[in-house]
C-alpha cells in the first residue's frame, strides 16, 4: 500500500508535511504497513532537495521496513545525475503531467535524454499515464505509452 507526503512542511494541497518529523513519520508509516511513499517538494524552504530527500530515505532505512521511496522535484535539480539513485527508487523528472496529448509529448521531449540514468534500484518516473481521462483522442491514448517506451528504449 502506498501513501502521499512531502519534503516541506506542507503538502502541495496544504496538509502537513514531514519536514523536521521524518523519523516520526518513517516510523508511523512503517507501523501501519506501508511500503510505497511517493515523496513531494512543495512548501521545502532553504534546504537542498537532496539533504531532505536524503533525510527521509535514511528514517525509512531505519524504519524496520522496506519501501519503495518515490521522490518527486520534478526534475528541477537533476537528481537522475547519481544522487537520486543513492537515496530514492525513482524521481520525477519532469512537471507535472496534464491530461492532453501535448503534455505527454512535451514531458518525453524533455526527458528523452534521461533514460541512460535509470537502471534497476533507481528509475526515472515521466508521471502517471492519461489513458482513458477523457483529454485525448483514443488515438493518442494508444500511441502516448508506445511513443513514451520507445524513446525511453532508444535513447
Amino acid at each position: 500500500m502506498g501513501v502521499y507526503g512531502d519534503a516541506g512542511t506542507a503538502t502541495c494541497a496544504g496538509f502537513p508535511g514531514s519536514l523536521g518529523y521524518e523519523t516520526k513519520d518513517a516510523n508511523q508509516l512503517a507501523s501501519w504497513g506501508i511500503d510505497f511513499l511517493k515523496y513531494d517538494n512543495c512548501n521545502s524552504g532553504t534546504a537542498t532537495a537532496e539533504a531532505r530527500y536524503t533525510n527521509m530515505s535514511l528514517a525509512l532505512q531505519a524504519s524496520g521496513r522496506s519501501f519503495y521511496f518515490a521522490m518527486c522535484d520534478w526534475g528541477v535539480d537533476f537528481p537522475w545525475l547519481g544522487w537520486g539513485i543513492k537515496i530514492a527508487n525513482s524521481w520525477r523528472v519532469a512537471s507535472d503531467i496534464s491530461n492532453s496529448f501535448s503534455s505527454v509529448a512535451q514531458i518525453i521531449e524533455n526527458a528523452a535524454g534521461n533514460s541512460q540514468y535509470g537502471s534497476p534500484g533507481g528509475w526515472n518516473d515521466y508521471d502517471m499515464l492519461e489513458v482513458g481521462n477523457g483529454g485525448m483522442t483514443q488515438e493518442e491514448e494508444k500511441v502516448s505509452p508506445v511513443i513514451g517506451k520507445r524513446i525511453i528504449e532508444v535513447v
